[in-house]
């Protein structure tokens, strides 16, 4: 599986205090599966990411964007979808403080994998979908009430 790598990665390019405290960001991977065709080596990963986010001080909207941003690029079908989204990307959060609070935000995620036997019989996994290269946002959230 590629896409919780790239995920993090994301997640630190748009938030500093991630990357530079990265044990604040826990990943796990829940209700894996897999699906496949009967005849074929090529097979879909299906699981969930669950992200915890700790003591975080930002703006919710702040975490939301990049991943929404993520999604758009890496798993379009889950905002395509009305249904799958409303399913497939959830949040909670417990405000631990005036200032902070753990968020945990849920993702349904696929990650298509092409398997083809070679002539010398070694077989070759290419995993579909994963960006070229990670990507940063450069996010500023105003509230309503700022001045201009």
């Amino acid at each position: 599986m590629n896409k919780p790598a790239s995920l993090r990665q994301a997640l630190e390019a748009a938030l500093p205090e991630l990357r530079d405290n990265p044990d604040r960001l826990l990943m796990f991977i829940e209700d894996g599966g897999i699906v496949a065709a009967p005849g074929r080596l090529s097979f879909g990963y299906r699981y969930t990411v669950k992200l915890i986010i700790t003591d975080y001080a930002g703006h919710l909207d702040q975490l939301i964007i990049p991943l929404r941003g993520w999604i758009e690029a890496n798993e379009p079908p889950l905002i395509q979808n009305p249904e799958r989204l409303e399913k497939g990307f959830r949040f909670e959060a417990e405000l631990t403080s005036l200032a902070a609070m753990d968020v945990q935000i849920t993702l349904q995620l696929t990650e298509g994998v092409k398997v083809q036997t070679e002539a010398d019989g070694s077989i070759t996994a290419t995993h579909r979908g994963e960006p070229p290269e990670p990507w940063a946002w450069d996010i500023t959230v105003k509230n309503e009430h700022d001045a201009a």
